[in-house]
């Protein structure tokens, strides 16, 4: 049998363990906790270091993009602005030439063989044909092509040459003006010329 002292002892010796691996779990696990905690800080560092780059990456980009557009926006400006300048020089030396073919002896025979084509082309009832002021002098030209009663009436709308003849009564009107001409050809060039921008 064990004395009072080995009991004390053996009392000792078990609270100095117990107290030693309650000091170990709790050292271990404040190192456990400890080791989470970095990787926890690591981690939301990372999380927000590569939140920033990919800030970083969006401003880089939305600024390259912008400029991009900006200079894009400027160069189709600029051809934008030669485009229309060559088209309008074409069609002032078209319309220069238009007014001095208006001017020669040659526009009488064409304003003639104009009249004349339509007059055979189509039958009518009546007839009004539009002329320019400045063709006071063909007047009679309308007569001689259309075989029915032709009224002529002067528009200052047409201010190249030709004509436009007309009969209301049957929905007929076609346009053989100079002006029209050179408009359609304005449409065909902006068309095919390869001056027009398309979008990008």
């Amino acid at each position: 049998m064990l004395s009072n002292e080995e009991k004390l002892e053996l009392i000792r010796k078990e609270i100095e363990q117990t107290v030693e691996e309650q000091a170990s779990a709790i050292l271990k696990s404040a190192s456990q906790k400890r080791i989470s905690a970095l990787s926890n800080a690591e981690a939301k560092a990372n999380e927000d270091a590569a939140r920033h780059v990919e800030k970083a990456k969006k401003d880089i980009h939305t600024r390259e993009t912008t400029a991009i557009s900006k200079a894009t926006l400027q160069y189709r400006t600029e051809l934008l602005q030669r485009s229309e300048g060559y088209a309008k020089e074409i069609f002032e030396a078209a319309r220069a030439r238009l007014v001095a073919f208006h001017q020669s002896p040659e526009y009488a025979a064409y304003l003639k063989a104009r009249l004349t084509a339509v007059a055979s082309d189509h039958s009518f009832a009546s007839v009004t044909v539009r002329l320019s002021p400045a063709d006071k002098a063909l007047e009679g030209l309308c007569g001689e092509a259309f075989s029915v009663p032709c009224r002529v009436e002067y528009d200052d709308a047409i201010a190249v040459g030709g004509f436009v003849a007309e009969n209301l009564d049957e929905g007929y009107a076609c346009d053989e003006t100079l002006d029209n001409a050179l408009e359609e050809q304005r449409a065909w060039f902006y068309a095919n010329s390869g001056l027009v921008l398309k979008a990008i």
